[in-house]
């Protein structure tokens, strides 16, 4: 998506401002750092014109060190700066600043009620008003702040239309950690000027402070600023909540239909988060996947369903004609009729495969004899195999098995007309049924035109057509081995198969002749 001018502004401010901070930083601590030994070793005395060169001295250095940023990338690797626009999130910058605006605005007007008030009724004790001013100050602060996030949610220029409450919360919470940051920071910079000015003047510090002392209190708040910034850009800490902003946002964009995020790091295998980062980029990859099939599936679905349309379609159109013969009209009628049938096969089809993934399928387990079922079923495809004259022979063992016998004579069906369809005249087929310890294992064999390598790969997926090396009739949706895998699977076996183009094919189908815990 293309950025906005007002974006692309404030990336590029934003980009400089840091620069310019950094540069500032960095100059000041080397120039006075500098200043200050020299000042130890000359034995000089810090008088408020030596004060006021450092300062000069450190705004020139300032300037030196931004110019060399811009030209020179091995100043900026040094001092760990880009002026390029970086990637930043500008609604997260703009919320910062909208927070910390109404903070300052709700204070502004608490302070300036209280004040009226106390104008009002100034006849209230000067020593107690002060301690009470700042009292009730507060207390209105908070008051104004509850109003705001009572009545005007939904009106600030950044409310929950565009930013959820849980990120208003995050931005609260950060302004208040950076502020208890900057304030400790004070503090301990406070100390170590006080310990600098002690240690270089011999001397306790004067009330009011002399501009060597402010001097020291800037370049030991610099400092820490520094150093603080070094910590939290390198360590482990700040890196671990960079990666988990980096997962959090992967998650929104997941959750949101873009399963093409991937996450990049450099993580050890035994570090925390490199788990957490793998699982994201397996979950899109898994989700992209299944969405890919879930686009294709419609698409197979839409295709199978308006090929019989169509011709229904057509053929509807030409019986209008009212000087077709009655075996013309006879002809077209069988063709819709078969068409009808395709289409409600189809349907059939598809409403038993969602029915087996979805597990709702009620399985009646019960033992049976499964070489008489098969005999019975190579039997009953006798006409279909004797006009093609297929040499058809039965190896069966005599097997019982608990299972459910109508499910698994769909499986049978289906292999065996299978063969029967792609072997052509002349050919033979083979059944074979052995019972290997607690398997059964049953070889539909043929010596059909066989199906090549890459469709080898794919033969049990929904609406797959191996066209050019099965040469499938068009009257074929694709979903037959699909429904035949998902059975067998269900049963606690498995369905495998051998294949070479021109060689035949030989499907294997292993079952536990018992299997428990069968819904």
């Amino acid at each position: 998506m293309k950025k906005s001018k007002a974006i692309r502004f404030a990336e590029r401010a934003a980009s400089e401002l840091s620069a310019l901070i950094i540069c500032f930083a960095a100059a000041f601590v080397a120039v006075i750092t500098m200043g200050y030994l020299i000042a130890i070793f000359s034995r000089l005395e810090m008088t408020d014109h030596v004060v006021s060169i450092f300062y000069a001295a450190s705004l020139a250095g300032w300037i030196l060190l931004f110019l060399s940023a811009k030209k020179s990338q091995r100043v900026r690797l040094l001092l760990g700066i880009e002026l390029a626009p970086p990637k930043i999130n500008i609604r997260r910058i703009a919320l910062i600043f909208m927070i910390t605006a109404v903070l300052l605005a709700c204070f502004a007007i608490a302070h300036g009620l209280t004040s009226i008030g106390y104008g009002i009724i100034g006849f209230m004790p000067e020593a107690q008003a002060s301690r009470d001013f700042w009292i009730f100050n507060i207390l209105l602060w908070v008051l104004l702040l509850f109003l705001v996030k009572k009545f005007l949610w939904a009106k600030l220029p950044f409310g929950n239309r565009f930013i959820s409450r849980g990120e208003i919360v995050q931005g609260l919470a950060l302004t208040v950690v950076i502020a208890a940051v900057i304030l400790g920071g004070m503090v301990v910079a406070y100390f170590m000027a006080f310990v600098l000015h002690t240690l270089y003047t011999g001397q306790r510090l004067p009330g009011d402070g002399p501009p060597f002392f402010h001097l020291l209190w800037h370049y030991s708040g610099v400092l820490i600023f520094l150093l603080l910034r070094r910590y939290l850009k390198h360590s482990n800490f700040t890196n671990n909540i960079r990666l988990l902003s980096e997962v959090m946002d992967a998650l929104e964009r997941i959750a949101k239909g873009d399963f093409s995020v991937r996450l990049n790091h450099g993580l050890k295998e035994d570090e925390p988060f490199a788990r957490l980062v793998r699982s994201v980029n397996e979950m899109a990859l898994n989700l992209k996947q299944t969405e890919n099939m879930r686009q294709e599936f419609i698409s197979n679905v839409s295709h199978e369903i308006q090929s019989p349309l169509a011709s229904i379609k057509g053929f509807t159109y030409v019986l209008n004609n009212d000087e077709l013969t009655p075996e013309e009209r006879k002809h077209f009628l069988s063709i819709i009729e078969k068409e009808t049938v395709r289409l409600s096969r189809l349907s059939e089809n598809l409403l038993k495969l969602a029915a087996l993934e979805a597990d709702s399928v009620k399985f009646d387990k019960k033992p049976y004899r499964l070489d008489k079922q098969l005999r019975a079923l190579i039997l009953s495809c006798e006409p279909q195999w004797s006009d093609k004259k297929i040499k058809m022979d039965a190896f069966l063992d005599s097997v019982t098995v608990t299972a459910d016998e109508d499910m698994m004579s769909q499986v049978w069906v289906n292999l065996i007309h299978n063969s029967i369809k792609f072997t052509p005249e002349g050919g033979s087929i083979q059944v074979d049924l052995h019972r290997r310890g607690n398997t059964v294992e049953c070889k539909i064999s043929d010596t059909g035109i066989g199906i090549d390598e890459d469709a080898l790969k794919h033969i049990f997926e929904r609406f797959y057509k191996a066209d050019k090396s099965r040469e499938r009739a068009q009257k074929g949706s694709g979903l037959g081995l699909a429904i035949v895998k998902k059975i067998v699977e269900t049963h606690g076996g498995k369905i495998t198969v051998q294949s070479e183009l021109g060689a035949g094919a030989v499907f294997t189908v292993s079952l536990p002749v018992f299997i428990k815990n069968m819904t």
